[in-house]
């Protein structure tokens, strides 16, 4: 009778001992790169009736342009509080676009009101690497 006992026992414990979950976990670092955007740094463009200032990241190569995502974001020149872009701020309208090795912020004004030169801006760049 312990015999027959036995071999059920040993087997479930050799099928209960034998099952362990493994889980590999791949972290990839975000990258955080801040600029002081001077008033002085936009262009207006009549066309557009907008202000841009492109800001050149080398960061930015082709496998963030393709792959990775890339957020901005905006702070007055004491940086107590960031705003994420797109975003209307003191009746500005901010976006931005980037291509490799630069980002380009546009501010223009919200409705028919004329933006007027945009003012110094604390900016906050965050890539976010992808694993495609």
């Amino acid at each position: 009778m312990k015999a027959y006992l036995f071999l059920p026992l040993l087997l479930v414990t050799m099928l209960s001992v034998s099952c362990t979950k493994t889980t590999n976990e791949y972290v990839v670092p975000n990258q955080t790169i801040l600029f002081d955007l001077g008033a002085d740094q936009w262009s207006f463009d009549a066309n557009t009736n907008s202000y841009f200032a492109p800001i050149s990241i080398p960061e930015i190569d082709v496998d963030v342009r393709d792959i990775d995502g890339v957020l901005v974001y905006i702070s007055n020149p004491d940086g107590t509080v960031y705003e994420a872009i797109p975003n209307v701020y003191n009746d500005i309208s901010y976006t931005y676009v980037y291509e490799e090795g630069q980002l380009t912020l546009e501010a223009q004004g919200v409705g028919s009101v004329g933006a007027g030169n945009p003012p110094r801006l604390l900016v906050k760049v965050v890539i976010v690497r992808s694993d495609f």
